[in-house]
């Protein structure tokens, strides 16, 4: 499973994915599958989940995969 950058920021804000989701517009079940990557983020969940985070796209979507950033 890839880790992206937005995931150690989240948890490094103390977020839970209610709020994600809230702020995305969506379900919190699709945050969560979307963490544990039983689903595949589109451009458009990207956009919505960086903006809420206060993120670029760019820098939230880097892939970190246990190595730190």
């Amino acid at each position: 499973m890839t880790e992206f950058a937005i995931w150690k920021v989240f948890d490094h804000q103390g977020r839970r994915g209610n709020w994600l989701a809230e702020q995305m517009g969506v379900h919190p079940t699709l945050v969560s599958k979307l963490r544990n990557g039983e689903r595949n983020w589109t451009p458009e969940t990207q956009r919505r989940a960086a903006f809420a985070m206060g993120l670029p796209v760019e820098v939230a979507f880097i892939e970190m995969n246990g190595r730190q950033g």
